[in-house]
């Protein structure tokens, strides 16, 4: 090992030997180590082409660049530039942007693994250490081992560097030199101040991770959007009249005719799908558009925001994703995320220029806190969904807020003067509902959803939550489809559905006077009178002797009458609905007051209902129910902290490894994993928070301390699930759903595995931040998750936890053919083929030919043909038909052929693919299977699949067809997250070998004499062998090669696969000549003693070939396609090769 030069005697200059130590690491750092990243610059960016590469990457590069940078690079363009004025920074961000250096395994801006020492690598690891080093600035003191420490690092780095530069080692001696040399207070000035110029070029990098939004409360206005069912409006007050007056808000009126403070939910795209019209001009809009017959190319969404509530009710059946599709009034469809998004949009637009027309020019954008309204009772993916719509409305993060709707009213009305409708008979003068201690169930009736939850007001005037959010679908719209479910009773459900498509425009008015006399009924009302369409009205007489009870009279012309008997059949099911939930939770809590806030609040009828219900409850509602929530929205935006627990929906927590204890037994062997020598077993659920907990806002619940199950492991994935149990077992347990999961990294693999990270859940406000606390350095990593992002059944497989040595089949059946590969996790979440890629031509293409075999049989061969031939267009409709039909078929169902014909269609290609598949299950011990590709897709072939393996976990993720295309991005992104793969061929190079026994050559033209010598020639020199596992980036057996001649400057390697394992001569049946590479050997003075080292290195998807010289270290590489070379290349063959 070579010793390491250090310093006779400590050399002090005014400074003392740790101080001394710090500054020689700043010279290491601003001298030699800027030095060999400016020689790197330049041996990939000629100095005379650096200005035009500058000027065409200057987009990107500004975004990264900070101002002194910007301005040294950018202030003459065009003007040629010298590099020499660079810093270390600088360099590095020019490096790792324009250079095209491949990145380390870790990525860019990340620790590299110890023993990488790739150019990228070492690079990244001065960088790193750069920003050691100037941590240590205040006190400018370095200990003597952590001096020699960093001091051997960065060495070793330099030279690497230099090596894979240039070939040599010149910078040894240059850095031994500033070692040993002394130093004087101007040069250590200069150091130090070279270093603190240069900033640390990761802070300018886009962030790795989604850190969670802060939102301040100290903006100068809060701006709350109420996007309800069946109304919406908008309120801001500024940050001065909430100090001044908190009930100063100013809420938009929607119509001068109506003077209404909420506009419809009703949004109108054009047949481009651009939103032209929203609220009351939507409604009008659209009803000339349909009364003149020219809506049929446009879109009406109205009362949309409930499709997202039943799309999230059902988890197992509706997944909410950010591709959900809802439907207009028509059964046309958009996404659900622009759709919304667009709606929320046309609010924060229409506010602002409320602000700008009352003067408020001053406000900009980012003075304005804005919060959006959401249901209690919605789930987390919900809330989030209307997060992200908002977000791509083009509010910011960091400037939303989420209000819970009876959170926000339930603030108004502290504020305001209450009605009561009953109260307890010992209910005394003045009783305040919000005095401390006291507690109130909110009952918050919207147009969509009934959200009740149960609040205690604590003694410093906040808000507790006493039971987690319930209610349901029960709000105004309930009503009117149980109304229109009565109308379809009266006329019959065909004549009902034909008068909406025939009269749309005159079944929105009839919702919209609908809507005007549910406000007024009570339960004192004794008829109602609706205007009805005459063709419609018509249908009384045929129908009146069935539903007399109902129908009165058919008035006017135009008017039909319902009497008392029909509104109690229409009020009655969703009032003693939310009676019964309502009495159940009284009980439960024994609580003596309700609040009723809300649109439905308003209704005359629900109000009665439940004084009859509770005559023994105080029952409250303030004067203006409907904007109880939009106003206390404001309220909650400029003081969030009022609110300051909530009681926990469901059960968190993060997968973890446990040891298995002495004979535990664990029933599913298939958790036992061998990791570092120790059985675990693994996916177990460890608990923070339990279903019903109480949670206090911005504290931490349960923090747990984790360990790493590898010594060299450098990074803990912590994977976040959340139960709707309160005491779930392991992660993959049915009511188990995965949120997402957060990456801590541990660097300093020196403790082993006593390396602590602390995990904690913090309950935000509306959201959830989940914090990693690297014990050693203090370090924290926080995010928050999108959750609707892995709720489909195979993306929760892909959710889970990567524990080292979970293995999974992948069967990606394309449109031509089925490719399958096995692969393992590793500890680093990087993936590891386990056998050579297989499959076949069984895609979906192959069961277009045995349908047209089929065709043919029915019809001829010659027919079909001429049919073909006759018929083009019709063919490539059929062809096109029968595509949309095989993602459809599952086997039992009908379409225009029976049973028999669709078992016949699909079971060539379905044996083919689920025997193959048998046979690696069988032979690799495999478990999961991954259906990806478009034909994975078929119904058939998943139900194939599942019946022929019923015992193996089965999954497909959400759009399927998509995730080699997505998957090739984040490829892209992150190549190195495929750890090794396996040789699909044995690969090498022709060498000429000494003849040792003449008789055991069997062909004599093989050998041949050169310089008196007899050799063997075309001899397959293997460097690796099908069937093996190579490691990506990494050299798979190096060999050493000499010169045939003494004076050859040259050795012409030619590069050759085959389908053998152990091919003999490179000229066999299957070898295939690939390419050459030409090393030069210009010192012909050292004879035969000339070394060349010839190395395989795979890199992601292609092969690189590299011939190094050993004296020079002078790398020529070649990276080889798949493709054959033309045929001209092996005209070399035969001319002096390698021996």
């Amino acid at each position: 090992m070579e010793d390491k030069p250090g310093p006779s005697k400590p050399i002090i200059c005014g400074q003392n030997k740790l101080t001394e130590n710090y500054f020689r690491l700043c010279g290491l750092i601003t001298t030699l180590c800027s030095e060999i990243f400016r020689i790197t610059l330049s041996s990939y960016i000629k100095p005379g082409k650096l200005r035009s590469v500058l000027d065409r990457d200057r987009t990107k590069l500004e975004k990264i660049m900070n101002v002194s940078q910007k301005e040294q690079v950018y202030k003459t363009p065009g003007n040629a530039l010298s590099t020499k004025d660079f810093d270390i920074s600088l360099l590095y961000i020019l490096l790792r942007n324009i250079c095209g250096i491949p990145q380390h395994k870790k990525g860019w801006g990340n620790p590299p693994d110890n023993g990488d020492n790739s150019l990228a690598a070492c690079i990244e690891r001065i960088r790193i250490q750069r920003n050691l080093i100037s941590a240590h600035s205040p006190n400018g003191k370095i200990e003597d081992v952590e001096f020699q420490k960093k001091w051997d690092e960065l060495r070793n780095d330099i030279t690497q560097i230099e090596r894979h530069v240039t070939g040599g080692e010149g910078f040894k001696d240059s850095v031994d030199d500033l070692y040993k040399c002394k130093l004087n207070h101007d040069i250590e000035e200069k150091y130090q101040d070279d270093l603190k110029k240069s900033d640390d070029p990761e802070e300018n990098m886009p962030p790795r991770l989604k850190k969670t939004p802060q939102c301040s409360t100290n903006k100068q206005l809060v701006a709350a959007i109420d996007f309800g069912t069946a109304y919406s409006g908008h309120a801001f007050s500024s940050r001065g009249d909430f100090k001044n007056d908190p009930l100063k808000i100013t809420a938009h009126k929607w119509s001068r005719d109506l003077l209404t403070l909420k506009t419809p939910t009703c949004a109108l795209f054009d047949g481009t799908k651009k939103l032209i019209a929203f609220g009351h001009d939507a409604e009008k809009t659209f009803g000339e558009l349909s009364a003149n017959g020219a809506h049929q190319e446009h879109y009406f969404f109205e009362r949309f925001k409930m499709q997202l509530y039943e799309k999230n009710g059902d988890e197992e059946k509706k997944k909410l994703t950010d591709k959900t599709m809802i439907q207009d009034i028509s059964g046309k469809e958009l996404h659900a995320m622009y759709v919304f998004s667009k709606a929320i949009q046309y609010m924060q637009n229409h506010l602002l220029k409320e602000l700008k027309d009352q003067d408020h020019d001053e406000i900009s954008e980012e003075d304005i806190n804005w919060v959006l309204t959401v249901p209690a009772i919605w789930d987390d993916s919900a809330k989030q969904f209307m997060r992200d719509a908002a977000e791509q409305a083009g509010i910011r993060s960091k400037n939303l807020t989420i209000a819970l709707e009876p959170e926000a009213a339930s603030m108004y009305c502290k504020k305001i003067q209450l009605v009561k409708l009953s109260e307890a008979k010992s209910d005394k003068e003045g009783f305040d509902i919000f005095s401390p201690g006291n507690q109130y169930l909110i009952l918050d009736a919207g147009g969509g959803t009934v959200d009740i939850t149960i609040h205690e007001v604590l003694t410093d005037d906040r808000i507790k939550e006493l039971d987690k959010p319930t209610g349901g679908p029960w709000g105004g719209t309930y009503l009117d489809k149980e109304f229109f479910n009565i109308l379809e009773e009266c006329f019959g459900k065909d004549e009902f559905e034909k008068f909406k498509a025939d009269d749309l425009s005159g079944y929105i008015e009839l919702r919209k006077e609908l809507e005007m006399k549910k406000r007024d009924i009570g339960s004192s009302t004794d008829k109602i009178s609706l205007t009805v369409p005459p063709h419609l009205r018509s249908k009384c007489d045929t129908t009146r002797s069935e539903f007399a009870e109902y129908l009165i009279c058919c008035a006017r012309k135009d008017k039909l009458e319902f009497n008392e008997s029909l509104i109690k059949k229409w009020y009655s099911k969703v009032c003693e609905t939310i009676v019964d939930h309502v009495r159940y939770l009284l009980e439960k809590h024994k609580i003596e007051t309700v609040l009723m806030v809300g649109g439905f609040s308003d209704s005359k009828f629900l109000q009665e209902t439940m004084k009859k219900a509770f005559p023994n409850k105080t029952i409250v509602v303030p004067h203006d129910a409907s904007l109880a929530v939009l106003k206390g929205a404001v309220l909650f935006g400029h003081n969030p902290s009022l609110i300051v627990s909530r009681v926990a929906k469901y059960t968190y927590g993060v997968n973890t490894s446990l040891p298995v204890e002495g004979e535990e037994n664990v029933l599913d062997e298939k958790r036992i994993k061998i990791i570092g020598g120790v059985k675990y077993k693994t996916d177990v659920f460890s608990k923070h928070v339990t279903k019903g907990a109480n949670l206090e806002f911005d504290k931490a619940q349960h923090e747990m301390v984790y360990l790493p199950l590898l010594t060299n492991q450098t990074t803990i994935r912590f994977r976040v699930y959340k139960s709707s149990i309160e005491n779930p077992k392991y992660v993959d347990d049915p009511e188990c759903r995965p949120l997402g999961y957060i990456n801590v990294d541990i660097p300093d693999t020196s403790e082993g595995l006593d390396r602590k990270v602390r995990v904690r859940f913090i309950f935000g406000g509306t959201e959830i931040k989940v914090e990693g606390i690297n014990e050693i350095t203090g370090d924290v990593t926080s995010v928050k998750f999108d959750y609707y992002d892995c709720t489909e059944e195979g993306d929760r497989y892909l959710c889970k936890p990567g524990v080292p040595g979970n293995q999974c089949l992948n069967l990606d059946a394309g449109g031509g053919t089925v490719n399958i590969t096995i692969h393992e996790v590793l500890p680093d979440d990087r993936i590891k083929e386990l056998y050579k890629a297989s499959g076949g031509a069984w895609g979906g293409t192959y069961l277009d030919d045995e349908f047209f075999k089929i065709f043919e049989e029915w019809f001829g061969k010659d027919e079909f043909e001429e049919f073909k031939r006759e018929d083009l267009a019709g063919y490539i409709e059929l062809v096109k038909d029968l595509e949309m039909q095989k993602r459809l078929v599952c086997k039992g169902e009908k379409l225009k052929f029976d049973e028999c014909l669709i078992n016949k269609w699909y079971s060539e290609v379905c044996d083919n693919i689920k025997k193959h598949v048998g046979n690696l299950l069988e032979e690799h011990k495999i478990d999961n299977i991954l259906m990806v590709g478009f034909f994975s897709e078929s119904l058939f072939l998943q139900e194939t699949m599942k019946k022929t393996f019923p015992n193996k976990y089965i999954v497909v993720p959400n759009e399927a067809s998509l995730a080699v295309l997505k998957g090739a991005v984040l490829f892209g992104h992150n190549p190195s997250s495929i750890d090794s793969r396996v040789a699909k061929l044995t690969y090498g190079v022709n060498k000429l070998l000494p003849v040792e026994d003449e008789q055991s050559i069997s062909d004599k033209k093989r050998i041949k004499i050169i310089n008196g010598v007899k050799y063997e020639t075309g001899v397959f020199h293997k460097h690796f062998t099908k069937g093996e596992t190579l490691k990506i980036e990494r050299a798979q057996q190096e060999q050493v090669y000499n010169p045939l001649y003494k004076d050859q400057n040259f050795i012409r390697f030619f590069i050759f696969s085959s389908p053998h394992e152990d091919p003999k001569y490179v000229d066999e049946e299957g070898c295939k000549f690939l390419e050459y590479i030409t090393v030069d050997l210009p010192n012909i003075t050292e004879s035969f003693d000339r070394k060349v080292r010839v190395r395989f290195i795979f890199g992601g998807t292609e092969i690189k070939v590299e011939g190094e010289h050993e004296k020079t270290k002078k790398v020529t590489s070649y990276t080889i396609t798949s493709s054959d070379n033309p045929e001209e290349d092996k005209t070399f063959f035969g001319m002096p090769l390698p021996c």
